[in-house]
Order: C-alpha cells, then sequence, then structure tokens
C-alpha cells in the first residue's frame, strides 16, 4: 500500500500537467453536477408544476355550464407543457454525465497521443542505436585488418573514422540540415613541456583539410582542457555566459563563422593502457544549442558516439605500439 501511495505522489510530481487537468476534469464534473440539479428545478417546478398549477386553476374556474371551449383549450395545453418538461427532464438528465465522459475520452486521446510521440523517440532512438552498432563493427574490423600490418599509430586512427564516417553522424544525431564536425586530435609535446592538439583526421558536413584545422593548446578551449584534466567535456551551448571565460579562447585564432558553426561541444580523451597524459582527444560540434548535454537520458545520448571513437582509436594505437615494439625488438615484447 505505501509502495502504491509513494508512486501516486511520484506520478503527481514527474506530471504537473496531468494533476492540473484533474483537477480541471473534477472542477468541470462538479459545475456540470450543479447545472444538472438546476435544471430539473427549472423543469420540474417551473414547467411540470406549473403547467399542473395552471390546469387545475383552469378546473377550479368553471363556469355553471360547464367548461367553456377555450377553458378546454387552456387545460389542453397545460398538460401538454406538463408531459413535454417531463419528457425533457428523462432525456436530459443524463447530459451532465455525457460531458464528463466526453471531457474523460479527450484526456484519454491525449495521453494516448504523448504514447505515440514516446513511440517515434523510441523508434529513433533504436535507429540511432542501429547505426552506432554498425558504425563499431565498421571501426573493429579496421582494427583486424590494421592488425599484423604495421601502420603507424595515426594511420591507424584516421581509417577507423573514415570507416565510420557515414554511421557514425547519425548514431551522434546530426541532421542533414546540421554544421556538425567530429574530429581526431593527437597531443604533440612542445618545447615548454606541454601539449598541443593536432586535428590527424575529421569528418565535417562542411569539409576541409585537416591542415586547416585549429591547434589546441593544453589548457585552452574545450579539447584542451578535456586533455589536462583527462575527463569528458560537455558544453552545450558554446555561446553561453561564462563559457568562454572559464575555458578561454577555443583555439589560437577565432574565426567569424564560430559562432553560427559551433554552439554545442563534446570532448572525450583517448586513454591508452596506462599511460598518464591521454593519447589525444575526440572533439564532436554542432551547430544546434543542446546538442550535446551532460543531463542524464533515458535514451542514447548524443555523444554517446564520440565515447565508442575514443575507445576504438586507443584500442588501434595500442595494437600498433605494440607492433612497432615486436619490429624493434625483433619477435614478441616480453611480458614482466
Amino acid at each position: 500500500m505505501a509502495e502504491s501511495e509513494t508512486s501516486t505522489d511520484e506520478t503527481s510530481q514527474q506530471h504537473p500537467l496531468r494533476k492540473k487537468a484533474d483537477e480541471i476534469g473534477s472542477i468541470f464534473a462538479e459545475r456540470a453536477e450543479k447545472f444538472r440539479n438546476a435544471s430539473l428545478f427549472a423543469k420540474i417546478a417551473l414547467i411540470s408544476i406549473g403547467s399542473a398549477l395552471a390546469a387545475i386553476a383552469q378546473f377550479t374556474q368553471f363556469p355553471p355550464q360547464g367548461p367553456t371551449g377555450w377553458q378546454v383549450a387552456g387545460i389542453g395545453a397545460s398538460l401538454i407543457v406538463a408531459v413535454g418538461g417531463i419528457f425533457v427532464w428523462i432525456t436530459e438528465q443524463d447530459a451532465p454525465k455525457e460531458l464528463s465522459i466526453a471531457h474523460s475520452a479527450v484526456e484519454k486521446a491525449r495521453e494516448a497521443l504523448a504514447g505515440y510521440e514516446e513511440l517515434y523517440q523510441l523508434t529513433d532512438e533504436m535507429d540511432r542505436l542501429v547505426y552506432l552498432v554498425q558504425a563499431t563493427n565498421l571501426m573493429r574490423g579496421v582494427i583486424e585488418r590494421a592488425a599484423g600490418a604495421g601502420l603507424p599509430e595515426d594511420k591507424v586512427a584516421a581509417l577507423i573514422l573514415k570507416a565510420c564516417d557515414r554511421s557514425l553522424p547519425i548514431a551522434m544525431g546530426f541532421q542533414q540540415a546540421d554544421q556538425w564536425t567530429i574530429g581526431i586530435y593527437k597531443a604533440s609535446a612542445l618545447q615548454d613541456g606541454r601539449h598541443e592538439l593536432i586535428c590527424i583526421a575529421s569528418k565535417r558536413a562542411i569539409e576541409c583539410d585537416v591542415s586547416e584545422a585549429r591547434r589546441w593548446r593544453e589548457g585552452t578551449g574545450i579539447a584542451g582542457v578535456c586533455f589536462s584534466i583527462n575527463d569528458e567535456v560537455v558544453i552545450p551551448d558554446l555561446q553561453a555566459q561564462g563559457v568562454r571565460s572559464v575555458f578561454g579562447s577555443a583555439a589560437n585564432e577565432v574565426r567569424q563563422y564560430d559562432t553560427e558553426r559551433y554552439r554545442s561541444m563534446v570532448a572525450v580523451p583517448i586513454n591508452v593502457g596506462k599511460d598518464a597524459q591521454p593519447w589525444g582527444v575526440i572533439a564532436a560540434t554542432n551547430d544546434r544549442v543542446d546538442h550535446f548535454t551532460a543531463t542524464a537520458t533515458d535514451g542514447l545520448s548524443n555523444h554517446e558516439g564520440a565515447r565508442s571513437l575514443a575507445g576504438m582509436v586507443a584500442l588501434g594505437v595500442a595494437i600498433a605500439r605494440i607492433e612497432m615494439n615486436q619490429s624493434s625488438a625483433g619477435g614478441f615484447p616480453t611480458q614482466e
């Protein structure tokens, strides 16, 4: 019993509109009941009883020679009015109830419509999940084929992104009209001991060569902060107040189209083995506010694809390193 009451309270808190609809329905039913009682009074007391009294009055005023023709007509008319009042009362006494039922039916239809909307959303989530699985399988296939080929880790990372450059954007919720980017940034050591993130592979709605991609210094910008703290960073709106002051300039330069193309962003570190620092960062952007959000959702989050890509790149880089060590040692590396 306690669980049932708790569930009811939670439902009321989670669905305030539903609670208001119930209150309105209750008020509507109460007003309808009052209207029905008033209508009954009018029809019985004013029409039926009134017409009966009028008929009686006609009878009590008969002359000695008997009722006149007009008196008989008056009596008949009074009786007709009384019968009509009774008929109306019988046929319309359930009208408020019917109105209440109609109101309930409308609410049920609204609930059904909300259910269909949830179903459509679930269908979209399932479609994106299918594309995410497809993208993961394609990335895994690249790693399997690259094993033993002796490819450098940068090349392996680029091939992983290229293999899923169609399915991964769909899995991340990018629409055809969106301006979006997915980039793999590798950390390169600077002379001052810090690092700079350099784009080695990217997929964009508006394609450009990786040489044109800006570089992100460690601790500066969303990707630079992601690298320095070695943790995922999600920004729903890059133009929100305080974002720039916290993360600094996105790169060494600001371009004219930045505020239009880059509104929401996620950055995920690429951790290889037990390295103290990330190998690099996966950065993805979209021109729609709140495309990437840190709020937990019931379905597939839009940045789950970036996480999957980061994991696969880390695996590919680890295998490439093993092969490089194997080649340098002239055989398989020994395990301590």
